[in-house]
């Protein structure tokens, strides 16, 4: 038996045991395929992270910004830390994001705020 067989599940001992592994093992397949860059993609992951750091600059809350890709899961991220955050621009603010798949604004354990916004498909799979 593979990784990916189908196997009852009154043999399974620990039903989301199976399942976190399952799923960790399709990821682990996934990694293996071979990528290349999706440059527009990229491009526009870097893009928004221009422009949110030109917002925050502008409202006096810049302070650190950490752009991330994630090769095996295929995706990207932008995230800021500060001590406040205000929306001063909304019509810029919704332009920035609208073409992010996943915005956060969650509270960090040092008090400040951290700002987080994630690309998906940063890779294009090749055969």
């Amino acid at each position: 038996m593979n990784e990916f067989d189908y196997v009852e599940m009154e043999e399974l001992e620990n039903e989301e045991d199976y399942f976190f592994d399952f799923f960790l093992a399709a990821l682990k397949e996934l990694s293996k395929r071979k990528k290349v860059l999706n440059v527009p993609r990229f491009e526009q992951m870097l893009i928004t992270a221009s422009k949110l750091k030109e917002l925050l600059i502008m409202s006096g809350e810049y302070e650190k910004m950490k752009i991330d890709v994630i090769r095996g899961l295929n995706g990207g991220t932008i995230t800021a830390e500060v001590d406040s955050f205000t929306v001063e621009e909304p019509f810029k603010f919704i332009e920035l994001l609208k073409d992010v798949d996943n915005f956060e604004i969650y509270p960090l354990t040092n008090g400040k705020i951290a700002i987080g916004i994630a690309f998906n498909a940063i890779f294009e799979y090749i055969e």
